[in-house]
């Protein structure tokens, strides 16, 4: 026997949009819609209500949570009743992506980055790919998979990695470092702008230079693995996420931070790791190094993820193994509000348009 009942209950519902295309504005006046329909259907409904020539997928969200199932299992999973008006804020849906092509690397990869098309003059025409990998090496594509620039220096496992501009980056490791690396600019065809930062003094120091590319300062500070990058060019500030529970704030000039000395291998205070790490670190002895601007510390927990607020630089977030979600007013270098949840954070994102932050959790079934 087929099961040809559908449920023809109907729910009053009020459709509304942040996005800034005016064309995609519907009239907010409430209307019934089947409580059997899923996005897909609901998606058609705000199409005729916006009478597009070409259909728009979208996405809805209610009270800030993407709705993933039909009208009926909300109501059923929230407890609520047929009677209740609901405000449905549907945005343009985004598609799943499509396969180009794979990038083949000697190790694991555990961070990328990339510079987007920018099509302004003096800004490059094609795009780049950076990547950190577990073998130590941050390696640059083009979009052809050809390793354009690959920089040698850490100690251990590159962890995070971030673009500066089209030739200056910055990366973080299981070395408990950061550094900040300038590339020798590529001809391949692309317009590149001058680098503000290129002068002559950096060419006069004694950095480590690798294939195409040099380290022009080593950031310390971190006493554990460092796990996450936030680059803010306006501000002119790097956010790093370390392992020893703590935000360094940084500088994308190394001019404006303080020198941090070499250790003494020589010291009888040193215990043998010490001194083997104090070893390693004499490889780099004649580059810069350079302590933080300042340290943020609240979290009770390895941090997994640093951002700055798209919308104000002076606002950081963080998110932690500690179970918490952090705001950070980075004017006063203070944590002005924590959230907590149920598992381990491992990464955070801006949703910009929605003012959500979207945060990845480690749960266990």
């Amino acid at each position: 026997m087929s099961d040809s009942t559908e449920d023809k209950t109907q729910i009053k519902v009020k459709f509304i949009t942040r996005d800034e295309d005016e064309t995609l504005h519907c009239s907010n006046n409430p209307l019934f819609v089947p409580i059997s329909l899923k996005r897909y259907g609901l998606s058609e409904i705000v199409n005729h209500l916006i009478e597009t020539e070409t259909p728009v997928p979208f996405d809805f969200l209610i009270d800030g949570t993407l709705l993933k199932t039909s009208i009926d299992e909300y109501l059923i999973k929230n407890g609520l009743s047929t009677e209740t008006v609901l405000t449905l804020e549907y945005t343009r849906a985004i598609l799943p992506p499509s396969y180009l092509a794979s990038f083949n690397n000697e190790d694991w990869i555990s961070s990328i980055d990339t510079l987007p098309t920018m099509t302004s003059d003096g800004f490059l025409s094609n795009p780049k790919i950076i990547s950190g990998s577990y073998d130590g090496i941050v390696r640059i594509y083009n979009m052809s998979g050809k390793v354009q620039t690959q920089l040698v220096g850490h100690q251990s496992a590159v962890k995070a990695v971030k673009f500066l501009s089209p030739t200056r980056f910055v990366s973080g490791g299981n070395d408990n470092q950061l550094r900040l690396w300038k590339a020798k600019k590529i001809d391949d065809g692309e317009s590149q702008p001058v680098d503000e930062d290129d002068d002559e003094e950096d060419e006069e120091d004694g950095e480590d230079k690798t294939q195409n590319a040099k380290t022009l300062a080593i950031l310390e500070g971190h006493k554990s693995p460092i796990s996450s990058l936030s680059v803010d060019l306006q501000s002119n500030r790097i956010l790093s996420g370390g392992y020893d529970n703590t935000i360094g704030i940084w500088s994308t000039n190394h001019k404006e931070m303080q020198s941090s000395k070499l250790i003494d291998i020589n010291s009888k205070n040193l215990s043998s790791s010490s001194r083997k790490r104090a070893k390693l670190a004499l490889k780099d002895s004649t580059i810069k190094r350079k302590l933080p601007l300042s340290f943020l510390e609240s979290h009770t927990g390895p941090i997994e993820g640093v951002i700055f607020d798209s919308n104000d630089n002076t606002v950081g977030y963080s998110c932690s193994q500690d179970h918490t979600v952090k705001t950070w007013d980075l004017v006063t270098n203070k944590c002005i509000d924590t959230k907590t949840t149920s598992y381990s954070l491992l990464s955070i994102l801006q949703l910009e348009k929605l003012n959500l932050l979207d945060i990845r959790t480690l749960s266990f079934h």
